[in-house]
């Protein structure tokens, strides 16, 4: 059954949600060095030897997703009346209503059937009143036909991306919003906050009550992302992790990993900018005129000063060396693309959801409201 709303009970759980210091568990070239000796002498001479290396990199991945917050399902508070809930290394967002159960995302049938056996067992499942759909991709938008939502909510545009990628276990929207939206329920308030730039174009961040904060697929607290994310052009990444930096919220969830106090994901964000800062300035180190060079000695000394640069700040962040190089190889391109992320204005540090946001160039306009 529910217990009653401990607050501090819900700070011990945030705290143990972000990493502990990566010398407590094996490191991912420890984890690769281990098996490589035995594995290199029994296939030499005939194996392609670069086969084999990024091979066993590939693999190293799994251990990027066997993080503490996946280890086991769980249900937790994080506020009156909000819960989320995990499963493996996806997380869904529950908010009870006056109308019944608003949840964000679904993930796919198998993550929907383990979130409804577990409201069910614990006392809180209700009627369903609105699922919505962060944004269009494909691993968040599966299995909202087993919580049998009264309304399915999602960005506009979506359909369009649905109707090219034909996803198998969609249960189509029945309400369509653009921008800035506002929803109630009751004195319940649920802001859908527009972020175009971080990761999808029909991307959304979820406010309830000014209090706890849902972006999916944006950070996770303590934990680098997968494979050099983010896979959109950077300047328009950090306006909008920016804009909800300046949101009013107490807890920070992602939906994946896990989740903590709204200073962790200051922090992260503050580590996603310093990785690049730090990339940029390792790449003008070893411009020639103008520009980078591509030879294979400069791009060794290059990402060597990188990685050294940053292991000693963010080494002990999970994922650090299963990732690094991804995020070397972003930052380069990005730099050949000319899109490098700018230093914020002075003004980007006061934004608010009801006052300017940051754009691209840094400077401000005003946050569209929806019709």
């Amino acid at each position: 059954m529910a217990q009653d709303f401990d607050g501090e009970a819900i700070g011990q759980s945030m705290t143990s949600q972000v990493m502990a210091p990566r010398s407590t568990r094996p490191t991912f070239l420890a984890m690769l060095l281990r098996p490589l000796l035995l594995a290199t002498l029994s296939c030499l001479p005939a194996c392609n030897a670069q086969r084999f290396f990024m091979t066993t990199a590939v693999g190293g991945l799994s251990d990027y997703f066997d993080h503490p917050s996946s280890a086991e399902e769980t249900l937790d508070e994080v506020a009156p009346g909000v819960f989320t809930f995990q499963s493996r290394w996806e997380r869904a967002l529950i908010v009870q209503t006056p109308d019944g159960l608003v949840v964000t995302d679904t993930f796919n049938p198998t993550f929907s059937r383990a979130l409804r056996s577990r409201l069910e067992r614990d006392g809180l499942w209700q009627p369903v009143r609105t699922v919505i759909y962060s944004h269009h991709h494909l691993d968040h938008v599966g299995g909202a036909a087993v919580l049998e939502p009264a309304e399915v909510l999602a960005h506009a545009d979506a359909p369009a991306h649905w109707a090219a990628t034909k996803p198998r276990d969609l249960l189509p929207p029945t309400r369509l919003v653009r921008g800035d939206t506002t929803l109630h329920y009751g004195a319940r308030r649920i802001d859908l906050v527009a972020i175009p730039h971080a990761h999808a174009e029909t991307h959304f961040a979820i406010l309830v009550d000014n209090s706890v904060l849902y972006a999916p697929d944006t950070i996770a607290p303590g934990v680098m992302l997968l494979g050099g994310l983010p896979s959109v052009p950077l300047a328009g990444y950090f306006a909008d992790m920016q804009r909800l930096q300046g949101l009013d919220f107490e807890v920070f969830v992602a939906s994946h990993f896990g989740y903590a106090p709204k200073d962790e994901f200051v922090r992260t964000v503050a580590m996603m900018r310093d990785l690049d800062a730090i990339g940029q300035g390792v790449i003008a180190e070893h411009r020639v005129d103008g520009g980078f060079r591509t030879d294979k000695s400069t791009l060794k000394r290059a990402f060597k000063d990188y990685y050294d640069r940053t292991h000693a700040k963010y080494g002990d962040w999970h994922g650090f060396d299963t990732h690094i190089l991804g995020t070397f190889i972003r930052i380069y391109t990005a730099d050949l693309l000319g899109d490098t992320a700018p230093v914020p204005s002075p003004g980007c540090n006061a934004v608010t959801f009801d006052g300017p946001r940051c754009t691209n160039s840094g400077h401000l306009h005003p946050v569209p409201k929806s019709p």
